[in-house]
């Protein structure tokens, strides 16, 4: 069951006695109360990592939803996925430093897409979908972004 936290109005998800959500008071949130908590990459990495005697682990869905608009210019500015996928990403590198077998990494999603509770309000992907004009495919700032990203790792992992 959903329960209101009345002091600070964030929606609190209990299922009594075996999941209660504990909320750093400290952390953003996104615009659906989600709680932004990056450090919980690290943790819950190394925590399989010990767990499963250095299991090999494909995170097979990082990102966020966000309201979007598609400007005149035809360009959208994602800033906050750009920066939820940066603080994320350096928690897991982290996390491979520290021994952790991390194989694969993928952003959730690579384009807009239908989300099961708010239609199409929410935006996920790097390519933005023009639902209006023939589902006309735009990459978003965060797709360049994340181009960039691949390549200085690639890069960098090569050159040792």
């Amino acid at each position: 069951s959903g329960q209101r936290d009345a002091a600070n109005s964030h929606l609190q998800m209990v299922i009594a006695p075996l999941f209660e959500v504990v909320e750093d008071k400290e952390s953003d949130h996104t615009q659906w109360d989600m709680e932004i908590f990056p450090k919980g990459m690290y943790d819950s990495l190394l925590t399989l990592s010990k767990k499963y005697d250095h299991i090999p682990i494909y995170i097979t869905e990082n990102g966020v939803g966000l309201y979007e608009q598609l400007s005149e210019n035809n360009i959208v500015e994602d800033k906050e996925r750009i920066s939820f996928l940066q603080v994320h990403i350096e928690e897991m590198l982290k996390a491979m430093e520290a021994g952790c077998n991390v194989r694969g990494y993928y952003v959730w999603s690579t384009m807009d897409l239908y989300s099961w509770i708010n239609g199409y309000q929410k935006r996920y992907g790097l390519v933005y979908i023009d639902y209006e004009n023939n589902f006309r495919r735009i990459p978003k700032k965060s797709y360049y972004w994340y181009q960039q990203f691949i390549e200085k790792w690639a890069c960098k992992n090569e050159n040792g």
